[in-house]
């Protein structure tokens, strides 16, 4: 896990550059592994089972909280993939398997994201995968356009 967010195009906007320390990510499957978390990760592979990706979904960030309607229940997404395997349809089938899992729950009724402004490429995944434009909002590095799903 750490060698694919340690990718120079995955942490780009994944991380704002940053090269996240290993405790972290320990921190990161720990909360996944945790019950009573609402945070989970899970691998995205290839036909090898080679681990090419991860895709999680997570309490939603509070920019995204900011610009969501009141009373919904709501799970951030996040997913990174390996470069090499961009334009594969791995992505969009990993969310779309995402979405529909957040939705049997019952509870969850909209999945978001948020998007760093120049990353062209997540933007196009999200409008494929069904998302639409919530609002805008300052990021860390960059202007964040925030997508929501209805589930």
């Amino acid at each position: 896990m750490c060698e694919l967010l340690w990718l120079p195009d995955v942490r780009r906007y994944l991380c704002d550059y940053a090269e996240l320390p290993r405790a972290s990510v320990r921190e990161m499957i720990a909360d996944s592994l945790d019950a009573s978390s609402m945070t989970a990760y899970w691998r995205i592979a290839n036909d090898a089972s080679d681990m090419i990706g991860l895709i999680g979904l997570r309490p939603p960030s509070l920019v995204a909280n900011r610009l969501r309607t009141i009373g919904w229940r709501s799970l951030e997404i996040v997913v990174a993939l390996d470069p090499r395997f961009w334009r594969s349809g791995f992505a969009a089938e990993a969310v779309k398997a995402v979405a529909e899992h957040a939705g049997a729950d019952g509870v969850t009724f909209a999945l978001v994201a948020g998007v760093d402004e120049p990353n062209v490429r997540a933007h196009a995944l999200m409008r494929r995968c069904g998302f639409v434009e919530l609002g805008r909002a300052a990021g860390p590095a960059h202007q964040l356009l925030v997508y929501e799903r209805p589930l």
